[in-house]
């Protein structure tokens, strides 16, 4: 009943029993300190900018980049933009 639930279930189907939990997962990803960069579209009707932003908080990253007038797949609406950002992210040394 919602994309987080859909992911989640497809992730456990592809990986058997030894699959993580949705919060296993995040924790693993958060505790490794490794940096992350969220990006959303601001019109996602796929994936809400609002659970962007609740995985962003999970994981202790920044707030989520969020693009104007683009929907789920920002890469192929705004690849400038993505570029730009993910290059901006690389360098930054976060």
């Amino acid at each position: 009943d919602s994309w987080d639930s859909a992911l989640l279930n497809y992730y456990r189907a592809d990986q058997g029993e030894s699959a993580l939990s949705g919060r296993e997962l995040i924790a693993r990803a958060r505790d490794t300190g490794t940096p992350c960069l969220c990006l959303t579209g601001d019109v996602d009707d796929i994936v809400p900018p609002s659970a962007t932003t609740r995985v962003a908080e999970l994981l202790g990253a920044p707030p989520p980049v969020v693009l104007e007038a683009t929907g789920h797949l920002p890469m192929d609406e705004r690849p400038r933009e993505v570029a730009d950002e993910l290059l901006a992210f690389c360098c930054s040394g976060r």
